[in-house]
């Protein structure tokens, strides 16, 4: 569920019988549907669905695993919870952000917007808890220090993580980017690597 452009889906198809991948963006299903005709797989389904739809009415069956990976963004985590356990027949997976995951506070403080989140993968834990799930967990760290063709792509690749910069607050983020990029092995990075920590919790039926 939330299968994105099929970056578990994809894999996870030569290792199965079958993948069902359900997403609520068209046009990340027609990735999905580009890269299974390019690497010739055709065990894979597509279904436009959310997690606030009647997923029987949209025809989303019953599976040996049920998966969401960093996508369980919902108004009502229960009923995402319910709705994964009722399509599995064994196995739930989730895999959600451990404190900031793939947000850098350090650029947040640079521009001098906090940054706040919301509840971690403690608040699935304890919604699990609650519904009487006693959930497996475990941590997965990812170290990231990406490269760059220079400064200007460097402030362009980081606009996703904030929700519209004004003047002010942008030319504070090409200055800090100008002050922490550095020059090494043919390419720009940060001077500095970055640990995203995920959480993968995940529980028999």
């Amino acid at each position: 569920m939330g299968c994105g452009s099929g970056i578990l889906a994809v894999p996870l198809a030569e290792r199965v019988a079958e993948v069902t991948a359900v997403d609520h963006s068209k046009e990340m299903l027609a990735i999905v549907r580009a890269r299974c005709e390019d690497e010739g797989i055709g065990n894979i389904k597509t279904i436009l669905g959310r997690w606030e739809d009647d997923w029987q009415e949209i025809g989303i069956g019953s599976y040996d695993v049920a998966m969401a990976s960093r996508s369980m963004v919902a108004d009502d985590l229960r009923s995402c919870i319910l709705k994964l356990e009722a399509a599995a027949r064994e196995r739930v997976y989730i895999s959600t952000i451990v404190g900031d995951g793939p947000y850098d506070r350090r650029l947040f403080e640079a521009i001098g917007r906090p940054l706040d989140l919301g509840p971690d993968y403690l608040y699935n834990y304890n919604m699990l808890y609650q519904m009487g799930i006693l959930a497996n967990v475990a941590f997965i760290d990812e170290t990231r220090n990406k490269t760059y063709g220079g400064p200007e792509e460097a402030v362009t690749a980081m606009l996703w993580m904030f929700d519209g910069l004004n003047a002010a607050e942008e030319e504070r983020l090409r200055a800090y980017v100008k002050e922490h990029l550095v020059f090494q092995s043919g390419s720009w990075c940060l001077r500095y690597e970055h640990v995203v920590r995920w959480a993968l919790m995940w529980w028999e039926k």
